[in-house]
């Protein structure tokens, strides 16, 4: 159920809930700010069961709502410190719940050579994809961030770091294109 932004809505609780089975819930109140940003619901004295939730809106608790980015999504990445450093890249999500993904990333053309199969896990907070990567290069670690990614008409752009021993040693963006 969707509440009006500034509305008061008052009944039981069946109406809003019907999935609700609490025998002790008499009756329940809804105070929007914004569409169902608060609940509270109560039993038939002022101080049993009294529940105030901060709710978040609705399309964070419908997970079917949320875009499906699993698939294979290829292009490039370009450094912004070396014009010379860049290649393609391939970013496969295998799985995606809610607002975590993972699958694996391959980046092409480093100066390690080619890094393939690198597992991926990361969040995709308000649609915005953040991710880390780490890889063996000689006897040193690198670890990739790839942050403020944003997706438009089914391309993936945004930013990367590339660090090593915890210093940043490289910059650059990358742009996917999937589905």
């Amino acid at each position: 159920m969707e509440v009006p932004a500034l509305t008061r809505i008052r009944g039981v609780h069946s109406a809003c809930f019907p999935n609700l089975s609490f025998d002790e819930v008499d009756s329940f109140l809804l105070v929007a700010e914004q569409p169902l940003s608060g609940i509270a619901i109560s039993g038939d004295a002022p101080s049993s069961k009294l529940l105030f939730t901060q709710a978040k809106q609705l399309p964070d608790f419908d997970s079917s709502a949320l875009p499906n980015y699993t698939g294979e999504w290829t292009g490039t990445w370009k450094s912004t410190q070396n014009a010379s450093k860049g290649g393609p890249a391939v970013l496969r999500i295998h799985t995606q719940e809610k607002d975590q993904f993972s699958g694996f990333l391959d980046v092409l053309n480093t100066d390690c050579g080619d890094v393939t199969d690198l597992a991926v896990s990361g969040t995709m907070i308000d649609d915005v994809f953040d991710f880390n990567v780490s890889f063996l290069c000689v006897a040193l670690t690198v670890d990739l961030h790839f942050y403020n990614g944003v997706v438009t008409n089914s391309e993936l752009s945004g930013q990367y770091d590339q660090s090593t021993n915890g210093e940043i040693v490289d910059t650059g963006t990358f742009l996917l294109s999937g589905q």
